[in-house]
Formats: C-alpha cells, structure tokens, sequence
C-alpha cells in the first residue's frame, strides 16, 4: 500500500551549491535514489541555504495548524 509522504529532495546541483525542495511523492518512492523527478510535486522553491529551507518549513507548519483548527471546527459543529 502506497500514501503521500513528504521528503526532502536534493537533485544534483547544476552549480557547486545544493539546492533543497520538498517533495509530495509516495511512500513506495522514498529513498535516497530519487529515480526520475521529473513527475514529482514540489512543495517548495529552490532552497539555497538550511535557513531559507528552515523558513519554508516554519511557513509549512503554520499552514497545516490553520488546516488543522479549521478541520477541528468543522468536525466539531458536525457533531452538534
């Protein structure tokens, strides 16, 4: 069985710097090869350096707590 997972992907750097993305793939998918990304959904721009990723991360995260408390309120006014 295969559910959406994230994952961090590093392609091979065109330059001498790494460039980090985060990726929606699958659990099947994970793994440190990353076979042909071409298909993949990026969650992310190009992220240059850890503190730009640690920001879109932290943006990430406020955005699923929004989904969250939105989701708990809905479930809670059903139940009413």
């Amino acid at each position: 069985m295969t559910y959406p997972a994230l994952d961090l992907l590093f392609p091979k750097p065109v330059t001498g710097s790494p460039i980090a993305h985060i990726r929606v793939g699958t659990s099947m998918q994970m793994g440190s090869a990353y076979p042909g990304h071409e298909n993949d959904i990026l969650l992310t721009g190009s992220c240059a350096t850890f503190r730009t990723l640690k920001g879109v991360i932290e943006r990430l995260h406020r955005e699923l707590d929004d989904i969250k408390a939105e989701a708990r309120r809905k479930f809670d006014q059903a139940q009413i």
